[in-house]
């Protein structure tokens, strides 16, 4: 991966976690506005089931208050509806750039790629993603063959759904894996043969201790 694409993804990333912020702001701010009004609402209610007395507001003057503020209010909501909007379609091109950059590793020639790049790579994964892959290559070694998301999800003691969602977010970031569909029914998983070769297991195991202290060995 060339320098400059790493930096957009980086800055891709940083604009993200920036919008989800400012998302987060406005939510809280129309949450404090609904829980007014609901206030409101049961002061009305409380108000209309007291008798009226020659000191209170006319009712007539009373309702076109509460009408002004509901617009108000109605405007403030429609206001931050549409930077909601605004800011949840820079989240999603945002993504799509990331993804765009992401997918063009999908067909890297591990046999060719640096050590360097190799790195870069499986350091962008997640510790549970991370964990996975390297439970795949020993299993497919002391197996002699693909591994099934059963045997994972036994091995890594996780559900077979959580095991399905990491190997799907290690093949969408381009990692080195195969899916191999018998009879139509199992489906094994496989390094791929260019990568295996490469012999760098006890490298990523480096790497993967690095990032988890508490991680001394792969059982």
């Amino acid at each position: 991966m060339e320098p400059d694409e790493k930096e957009k993804i980086k800055q891709s990333f940083l604009k993200v976690k920036e919008d989800i912020e400012i998302l987060k702001t406005q939510l809280n701010e129309v949450k404090s506005l609904i829980k007014t009004l609901e206030k409101n609402l049961i002061s009305e209610k409380q108000l209309d089931q007291k008798p009226l007395t020659t000191k209170e507001v006319p009712q007539e003057i009373s309702s076109t208050g509460n009408q002004g503020v509901y617009t108000n209010i109605h405007s403030f909501i429609h206001a931050h509806m549409h930077s909601f909007n605004k800011h949840s379609t820079d989240i999603q091109q945002t993504n799509t750039q990331i993804n765009t950059h992401l997918n063009k590793n999908k067909t890297i020639d591990w046999s060719k790629s640096n050590l360097t790049d190799i790195d870069s790579y499986f350091l962008i994964l997640t510790k549970g993603e991370f964990l996975c892959f390297l439970t795949i290559y020993q299993l497919e070694e002391d197996l002699k063959r693909g591994v099934s998301y059963l045997e994972l999800s036994r091995h890594l003691s996780l559900s077979e759904g959580c095991i399905r969602t990491y190997v799907s977010q290690m093949l969408k970031k381009g990692s080195p894996l195969q899916k191999i569909r018998l009879n139509n029914k199992l489906t094994l998983l496989s390094l791929d043969k260019n990568f295996r070769f490469l012999n760098l297991k006890s490298r990523l195991v480096n790497i993967f201790s690095r990032s988890d202290p508490n991680q001394t060995t792969l059982s």
